[in-house]
């Protein structure tokens, strides 16, 4: 028999959001590891997800469609160039982003998500919500520490990182000095060496489950 194909998609950057947002939806809603309840596409970059006909192809084919993205340097950017691919589909786009991430539904019952990383409101990528599930003391100590150790490689030894991923240098290097050493930031987050029950987190479940229509453990109110 074949498998019935999803109905339900969100679109993230890479393999690596991919697996970070699945571990972490596991500690907030069921989550079977053979048929999860959303299918999650990574789509090999951010130029692959703000391009109409990828964004046409998927509305077209799902009843509810995700989209998790970097703010990287300037969220306002990032969010007109998500409006300028939605806005045939989805006419009543907010002019500002909205706090909480945005959901709507349009005439044609399409439900539309859009997260933008780390937390609607601020510079920066994945790699920067992941630093705010380091949530005890020690551990928020040593993430200062891996931001003066970055800072310090990258000025006295120019180090080739570019200055854009300077928050995953510092992820990175915490991740380095945990036990065991590096591990992925979806085992990371498995293990709970990062804390899938932190503030963001939770904002970021909550989210992930009012647009999927799914059952959350911990709901933020609006």
């Amino acid at each position: 028999m074949q498998k019935q194909k999803k109905e339900k998609i969100l679109l993230v950057e890479g393999s690596t959001d991919k697996y970070a947002i699945a571990m972490l939806m596991r500690e907030h809603t069921e989550w079977p590891r053979d048929d999860p309840p959303v299918d999650i596409k990574d789509e090999g970059g951010v130029d692959k997800i703000l391009n109409q006909v990828t964004f046409s192809t998927y509305i077209k084919s799902c009843s509810t469609l995700g989209i998790v993205i970097d703010a990287d340097e300037n969220i306002n950017s990032r969010w007109e160039s998500i409006k300028t691919i939605c806005r045939v589909n989805f006419p009543e786009l907010p002019d500002s982003f909205p706090i909480n991430g945005l959901i709507l539904c349009n005439q044609q019952e399409k439900r539309l998500g859009v997260w933008i990383m780390p937390d609607n409101n601020s510079r920066g990528m994945m790699e920067t919500f992941l630093s705010t599930l380091v949530t005890d003391e020690k551990g928020r100590n040593l993430l200062e520490y891996s931001k003066e150790v970055v800072a310090n490689a990258k000025s006295t030894y120019s180090a080739p990182f570019m200055d854009l991923h300077n928050d995953k240098a510092v992820i990175h290097s915490w991740l380095a000095w945990q036990d065991p050493p590096g591990e992925a930031f979806g085992n990371a987050i498995a293990k709970k060496i990062l804390d899938p029950f932190s503030i963001t987190a939770i904002n970021f479940a909550s989210w992930f489950c009012k647009l999927f229509e799914l059952e959350c453990s911990q709901v933020v109110d609006e």
